[in-house]
C-alpha cells in the first residue's frame, strides 16, 4: 500500500517551468505519459511575448490570444446576449452566476461601486474596472520600448523592464540567494526548490 501511495505521489506531481520573464508556470501531471513540458499552459504564456493571436473573430477579424477571450468578445460585442438583469441597478449579465456575484459584491452595504458586465466582479474605482476589462478582451495596450512585449497594466510593463532588461530582483531567497521579482514568485520558488528546507546553489536569479 505504501509503495502504491508513493507512486501516486510521483504521478500527482507539479512540473514548475520558469519563463525568461520570471513567470513561474505550473502543470499538474496526473500520469507519467502526460509528462510534457510543452503544455498548453506554457503555450498560452508564450503568446504574451510573441503577440500571436490565433483565435480570430469571423465577424470583425479581431484576434485574441485565448479561445475564452474570443468567446467573451462574441457574447459582448456581436451577440450582446445578456439575459440576466440586476433588479437594483439594471445592469445585465451573460449568465446567472455572474449576476449573483454582482449582487453579492456590488450591492452589499459598503461594497464596490463598479461592476464588470462580463463576470460581475466589483471594483471600488472605475480605472480598476477598466483595467480588469482588458482581461476579457485580451487587449494589451502597454508595450515595452525595448523588446515590444505587451501588457495589460503599466505596472506589469515596468516590472518586465526592471527584471528582463535591467536584471533587478528585489526579493532574495534566504536559502540559495536566487532573486525573484515578486513575493509571490519567491513563495513559489521556496515551495518548488526548498520543500525540505535544504539549501541550493547560490545565484543571482533564476533563468
Amino acid at each position: 500500500m505504501r509503495l502504491l501511495l508513493r507512486g501516486l505521489e510521483q504521478w500527482l506531481d507539479i512540473c514548475w517551468i520558469l519563463c525568461l520573464c520570471q513567470s513561474v508556470l505550473s502543470s499538474v501531471l496526473f500520469f507519467p505519459r502526460n509528462l510534457n513540458p510543452a503544455s498548453a499552459n506554457v503555450a498560452r504564456h508564450e503568446r504574451t511575448h510573441t503577440g500571436e493571436r490565433p483565435f480570430v473573430c469571423q465577424l470583425c477579424r479581431k484576434g485574441f490570444t485565448l479561445a475564452q477571450h474570443l468567446r467573451n468578445h462574441r457574447r459582448a460585442v456581436h451577440a450582446r446576449e445578456r439575459p440576466h438583469e440586476c433588479q437594483v441597478c439594471g445592469q445585465r449579465f451573460t449568465c446567472a452566476s455572474n449576476l449573483a456575484r454582482h449582487r453579492r459584491l456590488v450591492h452589499k452595504p459598503g461594497g464596490p461601486s463598479f461592476a464588470c458586465p462580463q463576470c460581475g466582479k466589483g471594483f471600488a474605482r472605475k480605472d480598476n474596472l477598466d483595467t480588469h476589462l482588458l482581461t476579457h478582451t485580451g487587449e494589451r495596450p502597454h508595450a515595452c520600448a525595448t523588446c515590444g512585449a505587451r501588457f495589460t497594466q503599466l505596472g506589469h510593463m515596468k516590472t518586465h523592464v526592471m527584471v528582463v532588461h535591467h536584471r533587478q530582483y528585489p526579493h532574495r531567497c534566504p536559502h540559495c540567494g536566487i532573486g525573484q521579482w515578486s513575493v509571490g514568485n519567491l513563495r513559489r520558488h521556496l515551495r518548488a526548490r526548498h520543500r525540505g528546507g535544504g539549501k541550493g546553489t547560490a545565484g543571482e536569479s533564476e533563468e
